[in-house]
């Protein structure tokens, strides 16, 4: 595979809504959508917190060939000032293209949301 078939995104996301539904309707939680005809290789998923007390994020996978919605993480606490690493280490989330990763958290939480992708040329899928 040469390099004109892979395109690298990192990208970040300061969480701002408190449910699903308002990340996915106003688009300020979406995260991540794979493009048309590229497949999207999730290497990096990490997670920061610098609210003063523990407070719980959820992060949501959109499946878009089923229409359906399934938590990664589901209201997971994270403690005051610390992280968490939902993908790293060799690990790897694969995403179809239309495919989407949304961020929720709860009220009174501040949360920032750092992804690196690999995205793979798939013309035809």
């Amino acid at each position: 595979m040469g390099l004109s078939t892979l395109k690298y995104i990192t990208k970040g996301l300061e969480v701002a809504d408190t449910s699903l539904s308002a990340a996915k309707s106003s688009n300020t939680g979406l995260l991540y959508q794979c493009p048309t005809n590229f497949t999207g290789k999730v290497v990096f998923l990490h997670i920061s917190s610098g609210a003063a007390t523990a407070k719980k994020i959820s992060v949501n996978f959109n499946d878009s060939s089923a229409s359906s919605d399934h938590l990664l993480l589901d209201e997971h606490s994270v403690a005051a000032n610390t992280e968490h690493d939902l993908v790293s280490g060799g690990s790897a989330l694969y995403l179809d293209p239309g495919d989407a990763l949304h961020c929720f958290k709860e009220s009174g939480g501040d949360f920032h949301v750092t992804i690196s992708v690999e995205e793979i040329y798939t013309p035809g899928i």
